[in-house]
């Protein structure tokens, strides 16, 4: 390790950090960067940033994330909805056709738990992630 008498860290000032313009996640979309220059003080009790005492620069970033509301549409609600639509099919079966209304509603019923099982793992903690648990709700009566 090299003290700050020796080695003194610095960020470019024209672009510090590049991100390759392919790079995509399918859930966030990248809002800003921001960089930081310190200079760490380790003494004799504090020795978790390297073996020796003094000072040491360092350089840090944090990157501001927002999430992508198109990929909970697409991954969450948009299932759900066709698989409540595909329920309804039951009002269109003859009334003596009791085997397949059953089928179909246990089909559709357990196909919506899963998905919502899979979500719920999915889906980190957020005001979004609340909203679906509503809407998992409201899907469900519209099955039974």
């Amino acid at each position: 390790m090299y003290n700050t008498s020796e080695l003194l860290l610095h960020w470019e000032k024209k672009e510090p950090i590049a991100f390759n313009p392919k790079m995509h996640l399918t859930e966030y979309a990248l809002q800003t960067v921001w960089t930081n220059e310190t200079i760490i003080n380790a003494d004799m009790e504090d020795l978790r940033h390297g073996a020796f005492a003094g000072n040491y620069s360092s350089l840090s970033f944090t990157v501001h994330l927002t999430r992508e509301v198109g990929y909970y549409v697409m991954d969450y609600f948009l299932p759900s909805i066709m698989i409540v639509a595909i329920s309804w099919v039951s009002f269109w079966l003859q009334a003596d056709q009791t085997p397949a209304r059953t089928t179909l509603g246990c089909t559709t019923l357990l196909s919506f738990i899963t998905s919502g099982f899979v979500a719920r793992k999915q889906f980190a903690q957020s005001e979004l992630h609340k909203i679906s648990k509503f809407g998992f709700g409201l899907y469900l009566l519209h099955i039974r």
